[in-house]
């Protein structure tokens, strides 16, 4: 694995590949803010300072970084306007 321009993993087997690209998981640009894998509930952080966590969601199970983010992203306080009760 290495780490990208923009600050995220660029996975080098097939099977990190896959799970990659099954949950749409990418590199945000520099300037974009908000929304990343450092904020979502399915995150262990390793190591704060560098930004760097390992993402625990049963799709997914890879390192990543503060500068990425997936489709299966989620956050405890996120609210959905088609549940009740939100």
């Amino acid at each position: 694995m290495g780490i990208n321009k923009q600050g995220g993993i660029d996975y080098n087997t097939n099977e990190q590949n896959e799970k990659a690209k099954e949950a749409d998981l990418l590199t945000l640009p520099e300037e974009v803010e908000g929304t990343n894998c450092s904020n979502c509930k399915y995150i262990t952080i390793l190591d704060a300072k560098a930004g760097k966590g390992h993402c625990n969601h049963p799709k997914v199970r890879l390192n990543v970084t503060k500068r990425m983010c997936c489709a299966l992203w989620d956050n405890k306080d996120s609210i959905r306007s088609f549940k009740k009760g939100n």
